[in-house]
């Protein structure tokens, strides 16, 4: 399970990460500075499907449904920008 998931300390906000978190050593392009584009090159070996997270990542202790409206704002800081703000 993923380092943070397990702290007292942090609340992870969003949406399972289906495994991404797998993967390393990004290789981007960019294009006019406008959009970047970013592929891994590497992946976790020891990634099996008798993991626990496989199939399903990382679950969020806040879940956030993605929505159109994330294309336009980050529905995601907000959301823990509000948890922050109530402390």
């Amino acid at each position: 399970m993923g380092t943070s998931k397990g702290s007292s300390k942090v609340t992870i906000v969003g949406r399972a990460t289906m495994g991404l978190n797998d993967y390393s050593d990004l290789v981007s392009i960019n294009w006019d500075n406008q959009f970047t584009l970013y592929y891994p090159i590497s992946r976790l070996e020891q990634k099996t499907e008798v993991h626990p997270i496989h199939g399903k990542g990382i679950q969020p202790d806040i879940y956030i449904k993605w929505t159109p409206k994330h294309i336009e704002e980050d529905i995601d800081l907000q959301q823990a920008l509000k948890l922050i703000n109530r402390r």
